[in-house]
């Protein structure tokens, strides 16, 4: 049964986007509320409050993020609450950084301490502790510094900047440019400003705001139909409250009004497909065309896959699906410094926990063939996890085995930790799939057994058919990065056998 995972992600990267990027809105008032409509219904609310503080004994700007998300994705009901503190200077540069994402009784914390040339950081999933220490480019402006022009509400249409900030779900220090698109009045629930049209494009997000000269931002849209609307306290509260009334004067953009019937947001945000599948899990040869990756992953190409970038910049990709004769596999112990990384710990990959490595000792037994080892993990990991789309938040391997419910990344994180840990080289997946008509983001594992062969563990069996298309590869941080295709892509069906 498949489980598609990155949709409830968007919302973070999204929110945490409009938080650390374009955060002037918040500098203009003490306490500033959001509505959020996804397609045009009301699934949640931000509050942005500023206020005096003390840090390490110094005088200090703090601000506070909270927001309060619930959406419905595969058929269940998926809350998602993120919060944010940041402490900053009286010049608005950044001193310290605490995010927390909670869906369902899973959570994911991290805490950031700015210096000179690096920020350290740790990241809290589950009993799983991270820490990584981040370099800060020479010369990078963050989103909070007082001398980016954004925050000094300096707005020149054609301006761009590019302003850094901290990615919570990668742990990462991440680039965002930032361009002044247009300058216009707008409407919103029957009042006019003068406002200035933004554009942010992340590694994983793409944002556009109307914002006041005064840096107050009005109205807040991604390409996959999430909207925000500046609303009082009383109204971003109300739970069913329709969106407000938006308009642009030149038409710019659309107006969107009214109360929509919620939508399945997997299933709003899936690809359509121009050709039928009738037997997806069976498929042995793909070819197809993937086109609006700009700017985002490049498809990978291996001995399974190969795509090669055409002139209009779309990719033509080829998949061929063909299971694995475990007499052809390699035996563990496993060596070599190029499977290093994909046999340490890593973010959600406690590999060293004890009860990761007994688990893995028990499940490997007496076999040295790492083909059978990888399929007796595979199995292991279908018949314990159950599905389950109401949790909201990255989770680690640790946290999975002793809460075994989830999604397809949480298959795949298990997966990965447990095979690693067994000695077997590992790592993360992210794409796209075939299912019920269209193709879906999901996300799965692969294991080097004498070469490296997919493993999907949200299958019942060993086989992973040629309409898993492979996007991304790498850390399970490295599965997010799909996150920023949400929307944007297109896939043309050539040919399927």
């Amino acid at each position: 049964m498949y489980r598609f995972s990155k949709y409830s992600l968007y919302f973070a990267s999204f929110l945490l986007a409009l938080f650390m990027v374009l955060p002037s809105f918040s500098l203009a008032q003490s306490t500033s509320w959001m509505g959020v409509f996804l397609m045009g219904s009301k699934v949640g609310n931000t509050k942005v409050r500023i206020e005096p503080a003390e840090y390490q004994g110094v005088k200090v700007r703090k601000v506070v993020s909270e927001s309060d998300i619930t959406i419905h994705l595969m058929g269940v009901n998926a809350t998602q609450k993120t919060n944010s503190l940041s402490y900053t200077d009286l010049n608005d540069i950044p001193l310290y950084q605490q995010f927390l994402i909670e869906s369902n009784g899973s959570k994911v914390q991290l805490t950031a301490v700015f210096h000179k040339t690096t920020i350290t950081c740790q990241m809290n999933s589950g009993h799983g502790v991270t820490t990584k220490t981040l370099d800060i480019p020479e010369g990078a402006k963050f989103a909070t510094d007082g001398d980016n022009p954004l925050q000094k509400n300096q707005y020149t249409v054609g301006a761009k900047y590019t302003l850094y900030a901290i990615d919570p779900l990668t742990i990462s220090l991440e680039p965002y440019n930032i361009e002044i698109m247009s300058e216009s009045v707008v409407s919103l629930d029957g009042k006019t400003y003068n406002a200035y049209r933004v554009h942010s494009q992340g590694p994983m997000e793409e944002l556009s705001t109307w914002e006041t000269a005064e840096g107050t931002t009005l109205e807040a849209d991604s390409p996959i139909g999430l909207t925000m609307y500046l609303e009082s306290a009383k109204d971003a509260m109300k739970p069913t409250a329709p969106a407000p009334q938006f308009s642009v004067k030149d038409g710019a953009a659309e107006t969107k009004t009214g109360y929509v019937p919620p939508k399945d947001f997997a299933l709003a945000t899936s690809i359509a497909s121009d050709l039928k599948i009738p037997d997806p899990r069976t498929a042995t040869y793909l070819k197809l065309v993937v086109s609006g990756l700009s700017g985002l992953s490049i498809p990978q190409s291996d001995s399974r896959q190969q795509a090669v970038k055409q002139s209009d910049g779309s990719y033509l990709i080829e998949i061929h699906a063909t299971g694995f004769n475990s007499s052809k596999s390699v035996n563990l112990p496993i060596s070599g410094a190029q499977f290093e990384p994909y046999l340490r710990s890593a973010a959600y990959l406690e590999v060293n926990s004890p009860k990761v490595h007994d688990l893995a000792l028990q499940l490997k037994g007496g076999d040295s063939n790492a083909y059978e080892v990888a399929e007796r993990i595979r199995s292991w990991v279908y018949s314990h996890m159950t599905p389950n789309a109401s949790i909201g938040v990255p989770r680690s391997c640790l946290d999975i085995l002793d809460h075994p419910v989830g999604v397809c990344r949480d298959y795949a994180t298990l997966y990965a930790g447990i095979a690693r840990a067994a000695g077997i080289p590992t790592r993360l997946v992210s794409g796209i799939v075939y299912a019920n008509g269209r193709f879906f983001y999901h996300a799965w594992a692969e294991s080097w057994v004498g070469k490296w062969v997919p493993i999907d563990a949200t299958l019942p069996n060993s086989f992973v058919d040629a309409t898993h298309v492979k996007l991304a590869q790498g850390e399970v941080t490295d599965m997010y990065g799909v996150s920023g295709m949400i929307g944007r892509i297109k896939v043309k069906v050539l040919e399927i056998n």
